[in-house]
């Protein structure tokens, strides 16, 4: 390795010595994947209140406070779409994955697959 090998490689490192600069916040990898990748924001459903007791830390008894219950899914629509507009993951899923040498690779290659009459017309 030469000098210049050594200087050049020193430089590269000095670029990316910190490569996470640019998501470092929760803001900020919402944008960059949201840009790059079409990100599908999960969705909060409120789903009611409870009571919990807590411990009081001025008068050391127990209390009862209010709990808002909420539940978080993605959008299984949006995301199978945002899926299927790249063209690599669309095409992996319309070509035919059945194994032509007898070896098994995938699900299709296995016997739950072939008796399958959920599957029967992906044959």
């Amino acid at each position: 390795m030469t000098d210049s090998d050594v200087v050049r490689l020193q430089q590269r490192l000095q670029q990316y010595q910190k490569p996470f600069d640019l998501v470092d916040t929760p803001y900020k990898r919402t944008t960059f994947f949201r840009k790059q990748f079409g990100l599908v924001e999960p969705k909060c459903v409120f789903l009611g209140n409870r009571y919990d007791q807590r411990l009081d830390p001025a008068t050391g008894f127990m209390r009862q406070i209010i709990k808002r219950d909420t539940f978080q899914y993605v959008p299984i629509l949006q995301l199978i779409q945002l899926l299927f507009s790249d063209a690599s993951i669309f095409r992996e899923t319309v070509q035919s994955h059945i194994s032509v040498d007898g070896l098994m690779y995938d699900f299709c290659d296995g016997s739950v697959f072939k008796g399958s009459p959920l599957f029967a017309e992906d044959k």
